[in-house]
């Protein structure tokens, strides 16, 4: 592997601070060993591992807060691992071009994700996570980037139950600009 070590111990590694299990690094490095022998030649074998790990913790069936590109990118730095957010998605693609993994996950889903998360950092109640959901159920959202129809809910499910909240705060907590907040607002009026 370039290092020494086997791509078992990389996602072993990556353990602590992705939250995978032994099952989980089995799921990912059955998907990479599917697309091993169908990259061209100077793909470097880790990498591949490491983005079917991040496709897996992303998109796949645990129930987790998603990562995003940069802070995966970030924890593999972390323990000595260097992949660029770059290189992450064009081999991702390479997955998701083969049918290796389903990579869209509806607002609704995503909301259930990372609410735990969001809703603690952003001290709201489950009463916001309830009205965000019934908002989300009401709009098409179809063609977005699912963080952004979330974050938009979360914010105006807040604001309408008379909770201070800021845009800024939102849009940090998932990973959007305040921009995309402002420009999906007018869906949900």
């Amino acid at each position: 592997m370039g290092n020494g070590r086997s791509p078992r111990d990389v996602l072993h590694s990556l353990s602590q601070s992705l939250g995978i299990s032994k099952g989980d690094a089995h799921y990912a490095l059955t998907r990479a060993e599917k697309l091993k022998n169908t990259v061209p030649k100077g793909v470097n074998i880790l990498h591949l591992v490491l983005a079917s790990t991040f496709l897996y913790v992303r998109y796949g069936p645990a129930d987790r807060y998603p990562v995003d590109r940069l802070e995966f990118c970030e924890k593999c730095g972390d323990i000595g691992l260097k992949i660029t957010p770059r290189d992450l998605s064009r081999l991702s693609r390479l997955y998701i071009e083969k049918g290796l993994y389903r990579v869209t996950l509806s607002p609704i889903q995503l909301l259930g994700r990372v609410w735990k998360k969001v809703g603690l950092e952003l001290n709201l109640t489950d009463a916001v996570r309830e009205h965000a959901l019934q908002l989300l159920s009401m709009v098409n959202v179809s063609g977005r980037k699912p963080e952004v129809p979330v974050a938009t809910a979360i914010y105006l499910g807040g604001i309408q139950l008379g909770i201070e909240l800021k845009q800024k705060d939102v849009a940090r907590a998932l990973h959007v600009t305040v921009v995309s907040i402002r420009n999906c607002l007018f869906l949900f009026r």
